[in-house]
C-alpha cells in the first residue's frame, strides 16, 4: 500500500511537471504567434510591402540596418534580403547599400556604374563572387541597375579592408598614383610612394594564386619590409590630410583616400599575421583570432567613416555575414574564442543608430555548388518554437519586447551562425531575427 501510494504521488508529480513544461512551451509559442511579425513572402517580385510595414516601427529612425546571413550559401536568405532592401529603399529612405566587399573595389565599381559601365559588369568588379555568381542575387543586381538611372538611386559602397574583385587589380595602383600626383613632390614623398606601390604591386601579382600565393607573399616580406611599408603609408596619409583643396570634389577624394590607405594598411597587417596555410591544412588548427580581429575592426571603422563622412546624414543598409555584424560574442555560453566582431566596433561608436537583423532556418539545405543538409533544429530551440507557430517566414523584433517576452533574453539555442546550435542571450547580440522555415541553397549562375 505504501509503495502504491508513493507511486501514485510520484506519477501525479511527474504528470504535473510535464503539464508545467508543456504549458511553458505553449506560452512561448503563444507569445510568438501574438508578437512575431508574419512575413508573407521572400520573393523580390512581391512589391506589396504591407507585410513588412511593422519593420518601420522596429527600426525607427536608425541610420544603419545590418542584414546578416548564416552562411554565404543561403539562397532563401539572399531572396529575403533583396526584398527587405527594396522595402528599406522605397519605403524608409535607405539609399546606400554597403557590402562585405572591398572599401576600394566598391567605390570604384560605383564610379564605373554611374559613368556608363554595364551595371552587372561594374557590380561584379566590386562585390565578392559568392554573391554576384548566385542566381538568387540576380534580382538585386537588376534592381540596383534600374534604380541607378532614377532620381533616387541605391548607392553602392564597401566596408571590407580586403581587395575583393577585379576593380582593385585593374585600377588601384593607377588611382593611387593619380591622387599622389596632385601633391607637392619631394624626395620623402617619392620614396614613400615608391615603397608602398612596390609592396602593393607584389601583392596584386599573387592574388590569383590562392592561399599558397599569400603564404609565399608572407614569407618574402621581412619584418623590416613590413615596418617600412606601414611608415610609408602613414607619411602619405599625413601629406594627404594636410593638402587643402578649394574644389569640393578633390577635397572629398582626398578624404576618401586617407581612409582607403588606413584600410589598406590594416589589410596588409592582417595578411601578414594570418596563418592561411595551417588553417587550410588542418581545420582544427588554432586560429589566430587576434589577426582576424584586425579585419573586423577595420570593417567597423570603414562603416563608421562612411556613416559620418561620405554618407553623413544618409541611411545605410549593410550586407554581411551575421558573424561579422553581431556583437558581444563573449555572451555565448559556449567557449569564447576572443573573436571581436565588426558589430562590437560599430556598437561602441554608433550603437543607438544601428539595427542588426540575423537570419535562421528550421530545416533545409545551404551551400554553393554542392548543397549540404543543415538538418532539423532541435526541440526546444528558438527555431523549433517558431516552427510550431505554423508560419513559413517570421520577423522577431528584440528591441520592443513586452514583459511577457522577456523569456527571449534567457539563454536560447539558435542556429543563426553557420547552422550550429549556439546558446546565448540573442537580443544582446542582435536586434531582430528573420526566420525562414526551409532554407534553400545558393545556386550558381550558368557560365
Amino acid at each position: 500500500m505504501r509503495r502504491t501510494a508513493r507511486a501514485v504521488v510520484l506519477a501525479v508529480a511527474f504528470a504535473g511537471a510535464i503539464c508545467c513544461a508543456a504549458a511553458a512551451v505553449d506560452s512561448r509559442v503563444a507569445y510568438l504567434r501574438l508578437h512575431a511579425v508574419t512575413v508573407r513572402s521572400i520573393s523580390p517580385d512581391d512589391r506589396d510591402f504591407s507585410d513588412l510595414e511593422p519593420l518601420r516601427q522596429a527600426i525607427g529612425s536608425r541610420q544603419i540596418v545590418m542584414l546578416g546571413e548564416e552562411s554565404h550559401g543561403d539562397g532563401a536568405t539572399f531572396l529575403a534580403k533583396t526584398r527587405l532592401i527594396e522595402f528599406l529603399h522605397e519605403r524608409m529612405g535607405f539609399n546606400v547599400l554597403a557590402f562585405e566587399s572591398g572599401f576600394y573595389d566598391m567605390h570604384r565599381a560605383w564610379e564605373d556604374l554611374t559613368s556608363g559601365t554595364d551595371s552587372l559588369q561594374a557590380i561584379r568588379s566590386g562585390v565578392f563572387g559568392i554573391w554576384t555568381n548566385s542566381q538568387q542575387t540576380q534580382p538585386l543586381w537588376r534592381y540596383i541597375g534600374s534604380q541607378s538611372r532614377t532620381a533616387k538611386p541605391l548607392l553602392l559602397a564597401g566596408i571590407d579592408s580586403q581587395f575583393t574583385s577585379t576593380a582593385s587589380t585593374q585600377h588601384f595602383l593607377a588611382d593611387f598614383n593619380e591622387v599622389l600626383d596632385d601633391l607637392p613632390q619631394d624626395s620623402q614623398l617619392v620614396s614613400a610612394r615608391t615603397r608602398a606601390a612596390s609592396v602593393l604591386a607584389s601583392y596584386f601579382a599573387i592574388r590569383g594564386k590562392g592561399r599558397a600565393g599569400l603564404a609565399s607573399f608572407q614569407k618574402e616580406t621581412t619584418i623590416a619590409d613590413r615596418a617600412l611599408f606601414y611608415i610609408a603609408l602613414e607619411k602619405i596619409r599625413a601629406r594627404l590630410e594636410k593638402q587643402e583643396y578649394s574644389d569640393p570634389l578633390k577635397a572629398a577624394r582626398r578624404d576618401y583616400w586617407v581612409q582607403a590607405l588606413a584600410s589598406t594598411s590594416k589589410l596588409m597587417e592582417w595578411l601578414w599575421e594570418v596563418d592561411f596555410k595551417n588553417v587550410d591544412d588542418d581545420p582544427k588548427a588554432k586560429i589566430n583570432y587576434a589577426a582576424f580581429n584586425l579585419r573586423d575592426q577595420q570593417m567597423g571603422e570603414n562603416l563608421v567613416w562612411l556613416a559620418h563622412n561620405e554618407f553623413a546624414g544618409q541611411k545605410i543598409i549593410v550586407w554581411a555575414a551575421t558573424s561579422h555584424e553581431m556583437r558581444h560574442r563573449e555572451y555565448f555560453t559556449t567557449e569564447y574564442t576572443g573573436y571581436i566582431p565588426m558589430g562590437d566596433w560599430v556598437n561602441r561608436l554608433m550603437g543607438a543608430s544601428v539595427y542588426t537583423i540575423g537570419f535562421t532556418a528550421f530545416e533545409g539545405k545551404a551551400g554553393v555548388g554542392v548543397p549540404w543538409d543543415i538538418g532539423v533544429a532541435a526541440p526546444g530551440s528558438l527555431e523549433s518554437l517558431i516552427h510550431d507557430t505554423g508560419e513559413e517566414y517570421v520577423f522577431l523584433d528584440y528591441r520592443h519586447l513586452d514583459p511577457t517576452g522577456y523569456w527571449l533574453t534567457d539563454p536560447q539555442s539558435c542556429r543563426a551562425l553557420g547552422y550550429q546550435a549556439t546558446t546565448a542571450d540573442w537580443p544582446a547580440t542582435m536586434d531582430g531575427l528573420f526566420y525562414i522555415n526551409t532554407m534553400t541553397p545558393s545556386t550558381q549562375v550558368p557560365r
